[in-house]
């Protein structure tokens, strides 16, 4: 299946990829709540397997390439909104940085909520196919 992507949502993934390469905005992360599913080092490893991929509409040939992609941009969207949190409180709902922080967080989230439509779609199929349900973490 393909994943189209237009060019907002790509640089706002990309921008999340830029986050989470920054070490010190970690600590403002943990303050935020935000919770990294296998922590920072593993989602700065799923970042450098996904940047490559960055440069148009993604590809997500099976339900495991799906997961990983999942995974990857669920870390992306929970920085970008680490970030709109830390620039809204910097200044104002209303200022640039937090106005933009907000767009880079809803194209990611827009991204993330079509991959999950795939997935399900994707787990519908194997699940009619092969007779068994499938179970993947959320």
């Amino acid at each position: 299946m393909i994943l189209t992507c237009n060019y907002e949502e790509l640089q706002a993934l990309r921008r999340g990829g830029e986050l989470l390469a920054r070490g010190d905005v970690a600590r403002s992360w943990s303050d935020e709540g935000v919770v990294l599913e296998g922590g920072l080092a593993r989602a700065r490893g799923r970042f450098e397997w996904l940047q490559p991929q960055l440069t148009g509409d993604l590809s997500v040939a099976t339900l495991g390439e799906q997961v990983d992609l999942e995974a990857a941009i669920r870390d992306l969207v929970q920085v970008l909104r680490a970030e709109m949190h830390s620039e809204v409180l910097a200044a104002h709902p209303a200022d640039e940085g937090a106005v933009a922080a907000y767009f880079d967080y809803a194209h990611a989230l827009s991204v993330l909520g079509r991959l999950r439509e795939i997935g399900d779609s994707m787990r519908a199929v194997a699940e009619l196919v092969g007779g068994v349900e499938l179970a993947f973490p959320d």
